[in-house]
């Protein structure tokens, strides 16, 4: 018994190419861990407007929607479009994950600061200030080498123990 089955055209095609806007949320969704609902939260915007954009479903959003996302992304307007390139490096551009959770990144290097001082006053190291800059730097150098940006308290014991000793 033979079966017989036809092929719909439109499932051989390749998917469309992502628009500029598409691929600046994308990207910044996953540079900075968010979901689609927690960016929606995060620009105040109305739930499935990123969905939607996301989706094709949404071609034209309205400036409102637009303002909102490029407050929250860092980048311009023009530039969330694709009409302009962003004059920001990827490593320099903003994130949006606080501490506790959800950091700009203006506010990795406070995370970084607060999570090493957590860890050297529980722990009982005693640090100069020079070696609180050298250790700063070096958690915040490798928690923006990190995809999305998390800092790492593991890494901040591993290297404070590795050189620095505990006040007695």
């Amino acid at each position: 018994m033979s079966r017989s089955f036809s092929v719909d055209k439109r499932d051989l095609q390749s998917p469309p190419a992502l628009t500029p806007l598409q691929h600046n949320i994308r990207q910044y969704m996953t540079r900075t861990g968010l979901s689609v609902t927690a960016l929606e939260r995060k620009a105040g915007l109305k739930t499935n407007t990123v969905r939607n954009i996301l989706a094709g479903l949404s071609k034209n959003p309205t400036s409102t929607t637009l303002e909102a996302l490029s407050d929250v992304t860092g980048l311009s307007i023009p530039a969330l479009l694709g009409r302009e390139e962003s004059l920001l490096p990827p490593a320099v551009q903003p994130f949006s994950r606080r501490c506790d959770g959800e950091v700009v990144q203006s506010e990795i290097l406070d995370c970084c600061f607060q999570e090493l001082m957590g860890i050297v006053a529980v722990e009982g190291y005693a640090l100069s200030m020079r070696d609180i800059t050298h250790v700063l730097k070096e958690v915040y150098t490798y928690t923006v080498e990190k995809t999305p940006p998390v800092v790492d308290g593991d890494f901040i014991r591993w290297y404070l123990a590795r050189g620095y000793k505990k006040a007695k």
